[in-house]
This record gives C-alpha cells, sequence and structure tokens, in this order.
C-alpha cells in the first residue's frame, strides 16, 4: 500500500511537469525527484528506464549518494557487474545523511557483495559481505531487506558470502554461514559433511545449490 501510494505521488509529480500551464515558472525536478522515480521504475522491473533516471540524478548532483546507490542495482539488473561496481565503489566514499537513508552503506555493501561475486573477484566480495554483517547489529536490528525489493534479503548476502569462502577454499567458514542460514530459516537440519573428504565437499557444494533454489522461493 505504501509503495502504491508513493508510486502514485510520484508519477502525479512528473506528469505536472509535463501539463504545467506556459504562464506558470517550469517546475525543474531536483536530484531527489529524479531517482526515486528512478526506484519506482526499479521496482516495476524496468531497470533499463530506471538506470536512465539514476543516471539524470546522477548529471544534477554528483554528490547524491542515492544516485550512485540506483545505478549500482539497476546495472546490476542488466548484467553489467562492472559497471555495477563502479558505481558503488564511487558512491560509498561519499557521505549522507543517515537519517533520511539509515541502510544505506548496507544497500552498497550487499551490491558490492554480489557485484564482485558476479565477476567472481572472490577476495573483494569476500570482503564487502563480511562488511555487511559487521555494519549490521543483528541484536537491535530486524535482519536487512532490500528496500526496494524485499526478496533480496540478508540471507541472499550470507549464502554469496558463503559461496565465496568455499571459493577461496575457507571450507570451514563457508560451512558456518551455511549453518546460520539453516539456523535463520528455522531449519533443524543437522549438517556434519567431512570436509576432508571429496564426497563431504561435494556435499557442501549440494548444500550451497539446494540454499540457493531455496532463497528464490522465499
Amino acid at each position: 500500500m505504501m509503495k502504491s501510494k508513493k508510486h502514485i505521488l510520484i508519477v502525479g509529480f512528473f506528469l505536472s511537469i509535463l501539463f504545467v500551464p506556459a504562464c506558470r515558472d517550469a517546475i525543474i525536478p531536483s536530484e531527489t525527484d529524479l531517482v526515486d522515480y528512478g526506484w519506482v521504475l526499479y521496482e516495476d522491473g524496468d531497470y533499463v528506464g530506471a538506470n536512465q533516471w539514476f543516471k539524470d540524478g546522477f548529471e544534477k548532483d554528483s554528490s547524491y549518494m542515492d544516485a550512485y546507490n540506483g545505478l549500482g542495482w539497476s546495472f546490476g539488473k542488466l548484467g553489467l557487474a562492472d559497471s555495477a561496481i563502479i558505481y558503488f565503489e564511487l558512491g560509498k566514499e561519499l557521505t549522507w545523511d543517515d537519517t533520511k537513508t539509515p541502510d544505506l552503506d548496507m544497500q552498497f555493501y550487499a551490491g558490492l557483495t554480489f557485484a564482485n561475486n558476479a565477476v567472481a573477484n572472490d577476495t573483494l566480495a569476500r570482503s564487502y559481505g563480511e562488511q555487511f554483517f559487521g555494519a549490521q547489529n543483528l541484536v537491535d536490528q530486524d535482519p536487512w531487506a532490500f528496500a526496494h525489493n524485499a526478496l533480496t534479503n540478508h540471507l541472499d548476502v550470507r549464502l554469496t558470502l558463503a559461496s565465496t569462502y568455499f571459493s577461496l577454499s575457507f571450507l570451514d567458514l563457508c560451512i558456518t554461514e551455511v549453518r546460520q542460514i539453516h539456523s535463520d530459516l528455522g531449519m533443524t537440519k543437522t549438517f556434519e559433511p567431512d570436509l576432508n573428504t571429496v564426497q563431504g565437499r561435494d556435499e557442501l557444494v549440494k548444500e550451497l545449490e539446494i540454499l540457493q533454489v531455496l532463497l528464490l522461493t522465499q
């Protein structure tokens, strides 16, 4: 319901720009207006359109952090992980008002974890995944979910981190993350593969694949 109201308000704003009487001064959208509409398109699955609005917001104000964030996520959805990394990296170096978007750092860390994993940069994917969980206070905060698609959440970051650990041959760390996912999902499954054997490592790979499919259906 909140998303629908936001969508109507933002679309209404841009319609008012198109049909404003000629006798009035032109309404010039701010970088916030441009980026907010980009997120509306992103949430509707129009990643090409969203990317263009984020670019417009970026060109309007190159210090507006959420424009970089939007570019990162939309480039990621378009399969351009390298471009996503560039904007995430540039954007996270800026400062922002965390009272407006309190989890913006989490969004950058999550995006960088996914994007670096996509280009097989395991070392950076690990670093950003660990920074993500280091930034989230799991005692005082609800588990993180992406503000613009709640189906993407901390479990996806944890599974990506687990896969990265496996690629880097940190099998003990990988299995720790897998067990934490089991716990977060309320599963009582006992998972004790023998990591010293090929069979045990194969079992771990299969469990990662099972969890990937499972999280897609959550």
